[in-house]
C-alpha cells in the first residue's frame, strides 16, 4: 500500500514538473506575442512616420517645381534663356540634394539646362532619359498628382545615382505647355525621407508599383548596380503577397487602395526570415516597405528564456524536496485526512461516511437493539435565507453542540444540510420519546448570534432496531418516513409504525395511477347545494372531484390530492375541475329553472393558487362564459398564509379584480390569524366541519363558533357553515347569524343530473349575500 502511494506522489511529481514545464513555455510563448506585438506596433508608426515624411518631400517639391515653373515661363517667354540657367545653377548651388534640371517644351524637345548638364555626352544620355519608353513609365502614375517619379538610375558623367521627378507646367487653361526634370542625388535622401535613422537591423524600401526599387537603406554604393537597374523577381513580390493574404486576410488590391498598413512575417530574396511592415501610396505609386529580421527579435526573447530555465531548475530542485517530505510525512497526514473524509468539516460532527463505516461496529456493541433518530430542522431555511450562510453554519454549529452534549452516549452524525441522525442505545417507544421531547425543548431555547435572537424548532422520526429493521438503509429509510409522517401530522415526534409502510405503498400506487388518470377519464365532479339559513333555498354549488380507479377503486380526494400536488398534476386537475364545473354549471342552471346567477365554488390547493398563470386561466375561463349567469368563485384553505401571506393576498387581489370571488375554507384549524381578516380580499369565510360537528355538545367547539361568526359579522363578511349534519345545528347557527348552510342535513354531494332533480324540487328565491 505504502510503495502503491509512494508511486502516486511520484506521478504527481513529474505531471506538477511537466506541468511546470508546460507554464513556462507558456509564458515563454506570452512573452514572444509581447516582443512580437511590440515590434508590429514599432514598424506600423515607423512606416506610416516614413511614408508619411516621403510624401510631404515629394509634395513640397511638386510645390517647389510649379513655382520654379511659373517663374521660368514667364522668363522663356521673353527669351531669357540665359538668366533660366542662371538661376537653375544657383539653385543647385544652395542644395546639395539637387543634382540638376532640363526644361522641356510642350513636344519634349528640350528648352533650356542647368549648366552642369551641358555637354553633349550629358544631353545625349538625358535625351535617353527621356525617350518615350521611360516617359511611358513615368506616364504609368497618377498624374492629377501633377508630380511624376521616374525609374531611379546612374549617370555615368556626374558618377551619381538619380533619381528624376517630372513636373508639368501649365497655362491659365490648364493646358500643359513645358515640363521641368528635376535630378535628386540618391545618397542626399536619407533625412528628407526617412525623417530619422532606422536601427542597422532594421530595414526600408521603397518600391516602384513596376517593381523596381526607388530607393532603400540597406543598399550598399556598390551594390547599387545590382539593385536599381533590375525589377524585383515578381514570382519572389507575389509569394509575399500571397504570405500577406494568408496571415492578414488583406489582398494585393486592398493593400492597393491606399487605406492599409499591414504587416506578416516573410523572407527576403536570402530567406531571411523577416517581420515586414507594408503600405502602398496610390498618389505616387509606390509600396514602403520596412523589415526587421527575427533575428533581432529572437535576441529580445535571450532574457527570458534565460531567467525561466534558472527558474525551472530552482524550482524543480525545491519540489523534489517537497514530494520527498511529503512522502515522509504520508502517515500522519494520512490519519488527519482520514478524519477529514468521515466528519462534517462545518460541525465536526461524523458524517454519513462515518456512518455507514462504523454501523455495523456500533450495531453489535449495542447486542443489535438500539433505535435511530432522524432529526430535521424546521425552520432553519428560513434563517439561512434572511440572514445569510454564514449566519446559517454559526446555527448549525450550535446545534451540533447541543444535539452532542445531550445525547452524549449516543453515535451523533449530520446528514446533510440541516439534518442530523442519533444512534441511540434506548429502545423503549415511550423512553426515546420522552428523551426526543426533552432535548426538542433545549434546542428551542433562543441562540444568540451577533445581538440577533434565533430559535430553532426539529422534527424527529424515530425507527427502532430490530424490530423496524437491522441493516442502515431499512432505518433510514423508515426513520424519514416517520420523520415525515410527523411533519403532515404537524408533531414533534413520530414513531415507526407498519402502517406508515402500508401508506407508503399506497401513496406509492396512487401517484403511478395518477399519472394516467385524466386521460382515461377517471376523474368526475359532483356538486354539493349551499342554502340560505332562513329560507333554505339553494345559492349555490361546490363543485367536488372525486376519482374512481379501475384498479384501485374508490381513492377520497385527502389521499390522492396531496399526491397531485407533490408532483405537479394538481395544475392539469385543477384546470380539468374548473372547466367541466363552468359546462356543469350552465346546464344546472338552465335545466333548473333559476331565475338568479348561480354560485359555483371550486376548491383551489396552495399550489395551483401560486402557479404564475392561475388568474390569467381563470380569467380566459370566464371570458369564454361571460354571459352566463354564473358567480364564480374560489375556495382557499388557511395553509396558504404560511407560505407567503403578502404574496398570496397579491394574488387574490388580482383574482378580486377580475372578478373572482373569494371563499375562506376550513377557517379555525389554527393557521392564520383572526387580525389578518380584515387585510385580506375575501367574499366569504367558511367555518370548518369539526368545530360545526360538536356545536351541540362541547362548548369549547360552540365558542370558537360563535367567536368566527361574531368577527364575520363586525367585518361584513358572510359565513358558512360546513358540515351541517342536524336541524338542531342549522337551526343553533342560524339562530346566531350565520348565513348559509352546507352538508348531508340539506344533501350530499350528486351527480349533475341527480343535482338537476333536487333543485327542481327545491326551486324558489334566496337572499343575495355577496
Amino acid at each position: 500500500m505504502q510503495i502503491n502511494s509512494n508511486r502516486a506522489l511520484w506521478r504527481t511529481y513529474l505531471f506538477v514538473v511537466g506541468f511546470s514545464c508546460l507554464v513556462a513555455g507558456a509564458f515563454l510563448y506570452l512573452k514572444w506575442f509581447e516582443i512580437k506585438q511590440t515590434a508590429v506596433l514599432q514598424q506600423t508608426y515607423a512606416n506610416k512616420l516614413i511614408s508619411k515624411s516621403i510624401d510631404n518631400y515629394l509634395d513640397k517639391q511638386a510645390s517647389f517645381l510649379e513655382l520654379l515653373g511659373e517663374r521660368v515661363l514667364r522668363q522663356l517667354t521673353l527669351n531669357q534663356h540665359a538668366n533660366v540657367q542662371s538661376e537653375l545653377d544657383m539653385l543647385l548651388a544652395s542644395n546639395s540634394e539637387l543634382a540638376g534640371f532640363i526644361i522641356l517644351d510642350d513636344k519634349g524637345n528640350p528648352l533650356v539646362f542647368s549648366s552642369n548638364f551641358s555637354s553633349p555626352s550629358q544631353y545625349a544620355r538625358l535625351n535617353e532619359f527621356i525617350k518615350p519608353a521611360t516617359k511611358s513609365a513615368l506616364s504609368s502614375q497618377d498624374k492629377e498628382a501633377g508630380l511624376m517619379i521616374g525609374r531611379t538610375f546612374y549617370l555615368s558623367e556626374m558618377d551619381k545615382w538619380l533619381i528624376p521627378i517630372q513636373f508639368s507646367i501649365t497655362n491659365e487653361l490648364n493646358e500643359s505647355v513645358a515640363d521641368i526634370i528635376l535630378a535628386i542625388n540618391l545618397d542626399r535622401l536619407n533625412q528628407n525621407w526617412l525623417g530619422s535613422s532606422l536601427p542597422d537591423y532594421q530595414k526600408y524600401l521603397l518600391l516602384r508599383e513596376d517593381l523596381y526599387r526607388q530607393y532603400g537603406t540597406f543598399f550598399q554604393s556598390d551594390k547599387y548596380p545590382q539593385r536599381y537597374p533590375e525589377a524585383f523577381s515578381v514570382e519572389h513580390f507575389y509569394y509575399l503577397a500571397e504570405l500577406m493574404t494568408l496571415q492578414t486576410g488583406f489582398s494585393l488590391e486592398e493593400l492597393k487602395a491606399g487605406e492599409l498598413v499591414v504587416t506578416f512575417s516573410g523572407v527576403d530574396a536570402e530567406d531571411t526570415p523577416y517581420l515586414l511592415t507594408v503600405n502602398f501610396n496610390p498618389k505616387y505609386r509606390l509600396f514602403s516597405v520596412l523589415g526587421i529580421p527575427f533575428e533581432e527579435l529572437y535576441m529580445e526573447m535571450m532574457p527570458a528564456i534565460s531567467w525561466m530555465l534558472v527558474f525551472l531548475a530552482v524550482f524543480n530542485a525545491g519540489l523534489f524536496w517537497l514530494f520527498r517530505r511529503n512522502i515522509r510525512t504520508e502517515l500522519s497526514a494520512k490519519h488527519a485526512l482520514h478524519y477529514q473524509v468521515e466528519h462534517d468539516p462545518l460541525t465536526q460532527l461524523p458524517n454519513r461516511r462515518y456512518l455507514v463505516s462504523h454501523f455495523k461496529e456500533w450495531s453489535a456493541e449495542q447486542g443489535g437493539e438500539f433505535s435511530m433518530l432522524y432529526m430535521d430542522l424546521k425552520n432553519f431555511k428560513h434563517c439561512n435565507d434572511v440572514h445569510g450562510h454564514s449566519m446559517g453554519d454559526k446555527i448549525l454549529c450550535i446545534v451540533s453542540k447541543r444535539l452532542a452534549h445531550f445525547f452524549d452516549k449516543c453515535l451523533c452524525v449530520r446528514q446533510g444540510g440541516d439534518e442530523f441522525i442519533v444512534l441511540s442505545p434506548v429502545t423503549n417507544d415511550d423512553a426515546i420519546r420522552l428523551r426526543c421531547l426533552e432535548f426538542l425543548k433545549d434546542l428551542e431555547k433562543t441562540i444568540v448570534i451577533e445581538n440577533l435572537n434565533f430559535s430553532i424548532y426539529a422534527t424527529v422520526g424515530i425507527a427502532i432496531a430490530p424490530y423496524d429493521g437491522a441493516t442502515l438503509d431499512e432505518l433510514l429509510r423508515k426513520a424519514d418516513m416517520a420523520m415525515y409522517e410527523a411533519k403532515r401530522k404537524q408533531q414533534n415526534v413520530s414513531l415507526y409504525s407498519d402502517d406508515l409502510e402500508t401508506r407508503t405503498r399506497q401513496v406509492s400506487e396512487i401517484e403511478s395511477e395518477l399519472s394516467h388518470a385524466l386521460k382515461n377519464n377517471e376523474f368526475s365532479v359532483v356538486y354539493q347545494p349551499q342554502v340560505d339559513a332562513y329560507s333554505y333555498q339553494v345559492l349555490g354549488i361546490e363543485a367536488l372531484i372525486r376519482w374512481n380507479n379501475p384498479k384501485i377503486g374508490f381513492v377520497p380526494p385527502d389521499l390522492f390530492i396531496p399526491v397531485a400536488e407533490a408532483n405537479g398534476l394538481i395544475h392539469e386537475i385543477g384546470h380539468f375541475v374548473m372547466e367541466t364545473a363552468m359546462i356543469d354549471a350552465q346546464e344546472i342552471y338552465q335545466a333548473s329553472g333559476f331565475s338568479y346567477k348561480l354560485r359555483l365554488s371550486v376548491n383551489v390547493s396552495v399550489s395551483q393558487l401560486f402557479n404564475d398563470d392561475f388568474v390569467e386561466h381563470i380569467e380566459s375561463l370566464l371570458n369564454r362564459y361571460q354571459n352566463q349567469p354564473i358567480t364564480f368563485m374560489v375556495e382557499v384553505t388557511e395553509s396558504l398564509f404560511i407560505d407567503d401571506l403578502l404574496r398570496a393576498k397579491n394574488i387574490l387581489l388580482r383574482a378580486k379584480q377580475a372578478g373572482i370571488y373569494i371563499s375562506l375554507d376550513d377557517f379555525g384549524t389554527g393557521y392564520s390569524s383572526l387580525s389578518v381578516l380584515s387585510k385580506l380580499p375575501i367574499n366569504e369565510l367558511k367555518i370548518d366541519r369539526s368545530f360545526v360537528n360538536d356545536i351541540l355538545t362541547d362548548e369549547h367547539d360552540w365558542l370558537l363558533a360563535k367567536s368566527i361568526i361574531n368577527l364575520c359579522k363586525s367585518l361584513s363578511i358572510p359565513v358558512v357553515a360546513e358540515g351541517v349534519e342536524t336541524k338542531a345545528q342549522a337551526d343553533r347557527l342560524a339562530a346566531h347569524g350565520c348565513d348559509i348552510f352546507q352538508g348531508y342535513y340539506f344533501a350530499r354531494p350528486l351527480p349533475k343530473a341527480e343535482l338537476i332533480d333536487f333543485l327542481k324540487e327545491k326551486g324558489g328565491g334566496r337572499r343575495d349575500l355577496i
